[in-house]
C-alpha cells in the first residue's frame, strides 16, 4: 500500500495519498499508462519512431474518421499549440493532410495519408505484441474482469 508519510521529506504532506485501495488503483493506472507508452517506445525505437510521432498516427487510426486538431489534441492530452508543432512535423513526413472543412475555414480535419497507413501496418503488430506480454499473467477472465470494472470507472468519471 501507499506510504501515508509519502511527501514528508518534502515538506509537502499529501492529503490525497491516503493509503486507500482507491489510491493504489489511481497511481497504478497512472503508472500503467505510463509504462505502457514507454515499453511501445521502446519497441518502436529502431524504426525511428518517438512517443510524439507514433500516438497521433494511432489516436488518428483507431478513430476510424478524420479529428479536428481540437479532437486530436484533445484525445492526445495535449495543449493546442503543441499540437500545431506535432501535425508539422507529421505532415513534413508525408504521414498527415489537414483538410479544410466546408463551411468553416478556421477548422481543419486531420487525415492520415496512405504512408501513414502503410507505417501503421507495421506498428500495429508491434504495439499488440507489447499489449500481449503486459497482459500475459492474466487468464481471460482476469482480463475480462478488470476491463469491465475500468468500463464502470471511466463511465462514472464521464458523468
Amino acid at each position: 500500500m501507499t506510504d501515508l508519510n509519502a511527501g514528508v521529506a518534502t515538506g509537502c504532506p499529501d492529503p490525497l495519498n491516503d493509503g486507500s485501495v482507491e489510491e493504489e488503483l489511481a497511481v497504478l493506472m497512472r503508472d500503467l499508462n505510463r509504462m505502457m507508452r514507454a515499453a511501445v517506445d521502446r519497441r518502436l525505437e529502431p524504426l525511428g519512431l518517438s512517443q510524439a510521432q507514433w500516438r497521433p498516427l494511432l489516436v488518428l487510426h483507431r478513430a476510424g474518421q478524420p479529428l479536428t486538431q481540437i479532437e486530436l489534441a484533445r484525445q492526445l492530452d495535449i495543449e493546442a499549440p503543441t499540437l500545431v508543432r506535432l501535425l508539422d512535423r507529421l505532415e513534413r513526413k508525408q504521414w498527415i493532410e489537414r483538410r479544410p472543412i466546408a463551411g468553416d475555414r478556421r477548422i481543419r480535419h486531420i487525415v492520415l495519408t496512405a504512408s501513414a497507413c502503410e507505417l501503421i501496418r507495421t506498428i500495429l503488430p508491434l504495439v499488440r505484441a507489447v499489449r500481449d506480454e503486459a497482459f500475459a499473467d492474466l487468464n481471460a477472465d482476469q482480463r475480462l474482469a478488470c476491463l469491465r470494472a475500468l468500463q464502470q470507472v471511466r463511465d462514472r468519471l464521464r458523468g
